[in-house]
């Protein structure tokens, strides 16, 4: 009965931490952790346990013994600070290394076999001989038995060894170490695991004292690594130290990195291929120059709610900074909820450029643009009217173009089609030689290959941790690919052609119209600090400033500008109206400002009202109608800025 209890306890507890276990996929990426006491964590107080990732610990798996002392008594559970050492137990590289696999798309489960101040030839003994790899090795079997039963098929991916610092102490085990090293792995691959080509990664303290005395123990890892491509030495100088021992938290977190970054590039066959969804075209190869060289840079975010909350767009400034360590950077983040190309092509005077030019620029649109249902030959004419806008200021300017991920792309997309709004976001790339990356594609592709799920991991159109990982490591990838050549001296920033435009329509010249700048002929009132009295939400600079109102049927404006395109932004509440308009005394046509996120929300709509004009002086007009849309409570039309493409 307690056999029985234990089996239906181990299959919910898999069942509710690996939820893909219930699509159909079984599959676990497993890795065996050994050693000493920077492999345990011995200084690894729980208390500074990293809490950067730490959602993903519900989805990765760990079996831990710590030698002579606690363990997980031989079941999985979900990663976590050990029993042991601490008040509230410890940790050891295990942790960021999993996480960091996690964030990839492995599905990690962690045999981690440990105990501190141990020798290789004193205490794990060579295999039959009664030694601490024997235990381990039937703790492992076990291990990988129980997760068996459970019908989970076990990839056994890697073997991590870090120890040497026992063995280094003493002459006769650190003449042998190489010997017995070369032995236990043999073993391991060939007798235990049948699995010759096992990956492994080897690692000692190359700090410790005894290390230093007897360096030959490093000199046997790195001649193992050497003799066999399957075996890789990670360094671990410069890890932050407790003592002349023993690693620092946040030394054990940075070790478990430095484990991943090594098993990652010596062993890249799991890691996601790139270039299905990088598209580099001309590169961006002058932004490389002005940081190295000048040790200068203002780089933009240009987009909407994806851009404008933390995440992705945080960790591309902390690479930034640490890939330029020498190099002072502005960054701009020019992400506003709700807004895409049209909304950035008209304020991207004030909200960008208005330091001067940007070196770099990250554009994002397509979620917004589809959401919100511009045209397709809108969505063309406001993305090539922000690349021809920031061009005309710095020609020079490098920029990068996302295509971010929702529901309705990766339906199209299964569906065997590309969405119609990055049919248009490329073309306008293509044309102007802009580089691109498709993330809409490669989260749907990783998610049909098992890697993650949407409800679980990505969870929402706003990513989550874990998606905002996906985004910001492949912008570094193909950051890392789009700058791996070396810059020479000598070597000068070019401008980037520009070509005819696509269509001469687009908005290259937009900019935001205060509303104060209208005439009014009757009926308006300019209301200096408006806030609404419905209590209904807001959105920052659309409360608490001025906004041209009216209510009143027939009450009219006259706005005039100079330009081909002309449009109003409004704060679009719960009592939108429907409005008048016409150009230059033509015929009046009707505009309804109640969008389908009004009932809720005072949100910030761009409304085009007219574009593809002569170029030149017009007069807009506007007029309330009386109509009201029948899901708005009200017939009010609140403009905050007027635009126009001058």
């Amino acid at each position: 009965m307690v056999h029985l209890t234990k089996q239906i306890c181990i299959s919910l507890l898999l069942l509710f931490f690996f939820p893909f276990i219930s699509t159909g996929q079984k599959t676990l990426d497993l890795f065996i952790l050994a050693g000493q006491s920077n492999a345990q964590g011995w200084m690894g107080d729980a208390a500074y346990y990293p809490e950067d990732g730490k959602e993903l610990d519900d989805s990765i798996l760990l079996n831990w013994t710590f030698v002579d002392n606690e363990s997980s008594g031989g079941e999985w559970l979900t990663m976590q600070p050990q029993k042991g050492r601490f008040p509230n137990g410890h940790f050891g590289p295990e942790v960021s290394f999993a996480r960091e696999l996690k964030k990839v798309g492995y599905k990690p489960a962690i045999f981690k076999y440990t105990k501190g101040a141990t020798g290789l030839a004193r205490d794990w003994k060579a295999p039959g001989e009664g030694g601490i790899y024997d235990s381990m090795v039937t703790d492992l079997k076990t291990a990988m038995h129980e997760l068996g039963k459970q019908g989970l098929e076990v990839e056994l991916r890697g073997f991590i060894w870090i120890q040497g610092e026992t063995d280094a102490g003493d002459e006769e085990a650190a003449k042998n170490y190489y010997q017995n090293l070369k032995q236990l792995i043999s073993d391991l691959r060939n007798n235990v695991l049948h699995e010759q080509d096992l990956k492994i990664i080897l690692g000692v303290d190359e700090q410790h004292s005894f290390v230093k005395e007897r360096p030959v123990v490093v000199e046997a890892q790195r001649r193992l690594a050497e003799e066999d491509s399957t075996i890789e030495f990670t360094s671990m100088l410069g890890l932050p130290k407790a003592d002349g021992t023993h690693l620092t938290p946040a030394g054990l977190v940075e070790h478990g990195k430095r484990i991943f970054e090594s098993y990652t590039s010596a062993f890249p066959g799991k890691i996601l291929n790139y270039k299905n969804y990088h598209n580099y075209r001309r590169s961006i190869r002058n932004s490389l120059l002005k940081f190295q060289q000048e040790k200068k840079g203002r780089v933009a975010f240009l987009g909407g709610s994806i851009t404008y909350n933390g995440g992705w767009r945080d960790s591309i400034c902390n690479y930034l900074q640490n890939r330029f360590p020498d190099t002072e950077f502005e960054f701009i983040a020019a992400g506003i909820p709700s807004m895409g190309t049209t909304p950035a092509a008209f304020r991207l005077e004030r909200d960008v450029l208005a330091g001067g030019p940007v070196d770099l620029l990250f554009e994002e649109a397509a979620v917004n643009d589809a959401t919100n249902g511009r045209t397709s030959l809108e969505q063309i004419r406001a993305m090539e009217g922000i690349v021809r806008h920031v061009r005309n200021e710095n020609p020079a300017t490098d920029i990068v173009i996302m295509h971010f991920v929702d529901p309705q792309k990766m339906e199209t997309y299964r569906s065997g089609q590309v969405p119609e709004v990055i049919q248009n976001h490329e073309k306008v790339a293509a044309h102007y030689h802009i580089p691109t990356i498709n993330l809409a594609k490669e989260v749907t592709e990783r998610i049909d290959a098992g890697e993650f799920t949407w409800d679980d991991d990505f969870k929402n159109l706003h990513p989550s941790p874990f998606g905002q990982e996906v985004y910001f490591r492949s912008m570094k990838a193909f950051l890392e690919k789009a700058w791996a050549e070396t810059v020479a001296e000598d070597d000068k920033i070019e401008t980037h052609p520009l070509p005819e435009p696509i269509d001469y329509a687009n908005y290259d010249s937009g900019k935001l119209i205060l509303a104060e700048k209208a005439k009014v002929i009757n009926g308006w009132k300019l209301v200096e600090n408006w806030n609404p009295e419905d209590g209904k939400g807001t959105r920052q600079n659309y409360v608490n400033v001025p906004m041209l109102i009216s209510q009143d049927e027939g009450s009219t404006l006259e706005f005039q500008f100079n330009g081909n395109a002309v449009g109003i932004a409004v704060a679009a509440g719960p009592d939108a109206g429907v409005i008048e308009f016409r150009i230059d005394e033509g015929d009046w046509q009707k505009q309804d400002l109640f969008t389908k996120w009004s009932s809720n929300l005072h949100l910030p709509w761009y409304y085009t009202l007219a574009a593809g004009l002569p170029d030149g002086e017009h007069i807009l007009q506007i007029r309330f109608s009386g109509e009201k849309n029948p899901q708005s409570r009200g017939n009010v039309c609140r403009i905050r800025y007027f635009y126009a493409n001058n």
